[in-house]
């Protein structure tokens, strides 16, 4: 009985370690807004007008500096816009230009996204082997 007992136990706690585990699905991004607030691990403080979105049929846009879109492909845990298109205008807050490089090729090479868990808020992070970044869920609505 105590090892019917024992072996419930690491089932019920195995299961639950896997259900943290979940691939990202289509529909956990689409229609959500998010702004990035930590970079390479450190903090920023964007404008609401500095954004990324997730649209229908998971197609991406947002501005940082420039304007963005695309159509994304979800494989595995990995996002990637071949196709991403961007405006190329320089602007005069440097930080923003070195996020919209950033964006551009993380979008394009294909980066690593991941769900952040904390209290009530929703995070996401994307990542590659040279930038990190994360985004705090940020619907208007």
């Amino acid at each position: 009985m105590r090892n019917i007992f024992v072996f419930l136990l690491l089932s019920m706690t195995l299961s639950a370690c896997g259900q943290n585990d979940k691939s990202i699905v289509a529909e956990e991004l689409m229609h959500h807004r998010f702004t990035i607030i930590k970079w390479n691990n450190e903090e920023i403080k964007l404008d609401p007008s500095e954004f990324i979105e997730f649209g229908e049929n998971l197609t991406i846009n947002g501005k940082m500096c420039n304007d963005f879109s695309g159509q994304l492909i979800l494989q595995n845990n990995q996002i990637k816009a071949p196709d991403l298109v961007m405006d190329s205008v320089i602007c005069n807050n440097s930080q923003l230009n070195q996020l919209d490089g950033a964006i551009k090729k993380l979008l394009q090479h294909g980066a690593k996204i991941e769900r952040i868990t904390q209290t009530n808020n929703q995070f996401l992070q994307l990542s590659d082997e040279d930038t990190t970044l994360v985004l705090e869920k940020k619907d208007l609505m």
